[in-house]
């Protein structure tokens, strides 16, 4: 490694740990020599030597860093000349894992093989023994079979020597053993076909049995299922009778309320009806000649807007009543009649109109006769 001669304080001050800080350091006297004579020195001389025991801690720690370089350096080769050999040992464990997959998979793979074949032959020996006993239970039969030809064989081989011997003797003069043999075919092929018969009425009987059967788990399933939409229904049909009972009895609540509001309107209107009549039919002299032709105009009006223009006028006429009667407790002494009647405000008011009768709406606000008729308001 190349020696390099610049050396840079601030390394050199991080590997001696100096530091600055912001107060200084303290001074401490230097001791005195034995006669307290303390000898005088330039500062450039001081400065000199301090200079040159800084340059040469300077090179010594040169010096130590470049020690320090070259380990470093024969560290990081050793490094790379190790991290090589794992890479190479990586590279063949690698290969060996992926020739040992391959074996292992190549063994799988006849492994399956193998199995495969193994499933294949036992599936096949199978076969062979079922053909294996097919085969013996069909020898067994044909055996049966043959000893029961050979059994009617000699039976019949016996009949038969004795019709050759008769027909020997007789020379063949008997048409009744021909007409025997033909009978005996006949009913030989007659219970073949009855024999047939029953085997197919059997397989139809059972045919039928199983249908039957099948028919019958159906019919039982139905019947399940139709008990419990008939059970559901039931529930359904109680649920809709009560929500009947309910909606009757609002219906009945509604009804009654209906019929108690009709009772109260009714009263009502009779209450308004004899009211409006007392204050304003019982003594139509004295009303003047406009207030009769507005009575009866309200009288020929329709029966809702007949109440509700009664109810208009008794409370103008309620509010006229109240204010005369707060002036006759106001007033202490008696007057005339006439100037009590002045006083009002709504004979003022009719006064100021012309003699026409203002009426006051229960608002408080004056109109006059030929302005209700317009309907202003």
């Amino acid at each position: 490694m190349p020696n390099n001669s610049k050396a840079f304080l601030t390394d050199v001050e991080a590997q001696q740990g100096l530091s600055f800080g912001d107060s200084p350091k303290v001074r401490r006297p230097k001791p005195k020599g034995p006669d307290g004579y303390i000898p005088q020195s330039s500062s450039q001389s001081q400065n000199t030597t301090k200079l040159l025991q800084k340059r040469r801690k300077n090179n010594e720690w040169q010096q130590a860093l470049e020690t320090k370089r070259e380990e470093f350096a024969k560290r990081m080769s050793e490094c790379d000349a190790r991290q090589a050999e794992l890479k190479k040992k990586c590279k063949d464990l690698r290969r060996r894992v992926q020739h040992k997959e391959q074996e292992v998979q190549e063994t799988r793979s006849k492994i399956d093989r193998a199995t495969k074949k193994q499933d294949e032959e036992r599936v096949l020996q199978q076969e062979k023994e079922q053909e294996i006993e097919e085969k013996r239970t069909q020898v067994d039969k044909g055996e049966h079979e043959y000893d029961q030809l050979c059994k009617n064989l000699e039976r019949t081989n016996q009949y038969k020597q004795f019709l050759d011997v008769v027909c020997e003797e007789n020379e063949g003069h008997f048409d009744e053993v021909d007409r025997i043999l033909m009978r005996y075919e006949s009913l030989a092929e007659q219970q073949k076909e009855q024999g047939e018969k029953l085997v197919t009425f059997q397989d139809f009987i059972e045919d039928h049995r199983d249908q039957l059967g099948k028919y019958s788990k159906l019919a039982v399933n139905e019947v399940v299922e139709r008990n419990a939409s008939i059970a559901q229904y039931r529930k359904q049909l109680d649920a809709l009778v009560s929500y009947r009972k309910e909606c009757e009895t609002a219906n009945e609540q509604i009804k009654q309320r209906q019929q108690k509001g009709i009772m109260e309107l009714g009263e009502i209107e009779m209450a308004v009806d004899n009211l409006f009549t007392r204050c304003f039919l019982m003594d139509q002299a004295a009303n003047s000649k406009a207030q009769n032709e507005l009575v009866d105009r309200v009288l020929k009006l329709p029966r809702d807007q007949k109440t509700v223009q009664m109810l208009d006028r008794l409370c103008v006429y309620y509010l006229d009543m109240q204010f005369i009667t707060k002036e006759a407790k106001n007033h202490q002494k008696k007057e005339k009649p006439e100037d009590l009647d002045l006083k009002s405000p709504a004979k003022r008011e009719r006064k100021g109109h012309g003699g026409k009768a203002p009426v006051i709406s229960p608002r408080g606000d004056f109109y006059d006769d030929g302005d209700e008729a317009s309907g202003a308001w």
